[in-house]
């Protein structure tokens, strides 16, 4: 950041490289990519985690996964953690948790001056890392997050709807999307079409639910259902961590180290040719 800044030219942070805007581009200027940033701490006293801007979601939750952690972060493995908090991010467990930057206490970020410096409670810019996305007037270094306690279980109701019933399948699940969104429903819910395979996906999860919290869970599924005209359905119970691995950002069931893929072309010729293995250093306090 110093050498470009005496040549006068711009500088832009890179991570997943997934940004719809290009925003980890500047023609002319200099790329600063974070993709090796991969520092990870557990503060276990201050109930606080630590780690660096380069990180997939599929490596985060690994990690957290060792430690009985978690976070609500995105579905697919390989994308970067930095963009997806930076714009806010929402997930499985956004419903259960809040957005993934709901959890970020503190920044670790370099300054357009060159120099390294921490942003928490108060910053202007802590405030702006929660939403700003690209418009971060910093590279962020490292995330200090609230460490969440990993479901210990999942409920999951798909239901498989006929192509022709979309419309009442969307008219039903709009109607009782509030009562879904509810804190103490505890669930996931959302409608997937695809262009090559007729029909639609309605997925539902709910998260540490009792007895109780299940029989409302699938009554509610029920009503959009057949508010819709009827589905092919059926239920599950399964881990948080094979749901993580069943995505189809991942498709690697039984397979928890397939979280590390980043998905990227690999820079240098140790890796595979498919992408290179995320292997943090790890410090616990």
């Amino acid at each position: 950041v110093k050498c470009a800044r005496r040549a006068r030219v711009d500088v832009c942070a890179r991570a997943g490289a997934h940004s719809f805007e290009n925003e980890g581009c500047c023609p002319g200027g200099v790329i600063v990519d974070v993709q090796d940033l991969l520092e990870f701490e557990y503060n276990r006293r201050e109930g606080v985690v630590t780690f660096g801007s380069g990180f997939t979601n599929g490596a985060l939750y690994y990690h957290l996964h060792k430690l009985g952690l978690t976070f609500p972060g995105g579905t697919e493995g390989h994308v970067g953690v930095s963009g997806l908090l930076l714009g806010c991010g929402r997930g499985m467990l956004s419903q259960y948790y809040g957005l993934s930057c709901d959890q970020i206490v503190a920044v670790d970020y370099v300054d357009a001056e060159g120099e390294l410096r921490t942003a928490a409670h108060g910053s202007d810019l802590l405030w702006m890392a929660k939403g700003a996305g690209g418009n971060v007037p910093a590279i962020i270094t490292a995330y200090h997050s609230k460490a969440l306690e990993e479901p210990s279980s999942v409920h999951a109701k798909y239901c498989q709807i006929d192509d022709h019933k979309g419309e009442r399948l969307l008219r039903a699940w709009s109607e009782r999307i509030g009562r879904m969104s509810e804190p103490a429903m505890k669930m996931f819910s959302h409608i997937t079409t695809f262009s090559r395979v007729s029909g639609w996906m309605f997925d539902n999860l709910c998260f540490q639910c009792n007895r109780f919290d299940r029989r409302r869970f699938y009554t509610l599924v029920d009503e959009v259902v057949d508010a819709a005209g009827g589905g092919n359905c059926y239920k599950f119970r399964t881990t948080w961590l094979e749901k993580l691995l069943t995505e189809p950002g991942i498709n690697a069931p039984g397979n928890p180290e397939a979280l590390l893929d980043n998905g990227r072309w690999p820079t240098d010729h140790s890796n595979s040719i498919m992408g290179s293995w995320m292997v943090p250093r790890v410090r616990r306090r």
